[in-house]
């Protein structure tokens, strides 16, 4: 079978390329336009990523937020004169 990402040659019984260690679909080969497979990083953008940073570090704060809210809250009813 050839690596349908690095074009390497590996065995026909192989589960991933020796050279790019990219996971072959059982059954499929390269260049069959029934059956193609694709590398990974075809079709994702860059943008994809960056919006998806910005998503978790949005949610980091918001998180970081609330659990000083709640820490401030159980402080204050603790210490309460």
């Amino acid at each position: 079978m050839i690596c349908p990402r690095c074009g390497k040659k590996n065995s026909n019984s192989a589960g991933e390329c020796f050279n790019c260690h990219h996971k072959f679909r059982v059954g499929y080969a390269f260049n069959d336009p029934a059956h193609a497979t694709f590398p990974s990083f075809i079709g994702k953008s860059k943008n994809k990523s960056k919006k998806a940073l910005r998503k978790n570090i949005v949610g980091y704060i918001v998180f970081a937020v609330l659990f000083l809210a709640l820490l401030l809250s159980i402080y204050l009813s603790l210490f309460q004169y």
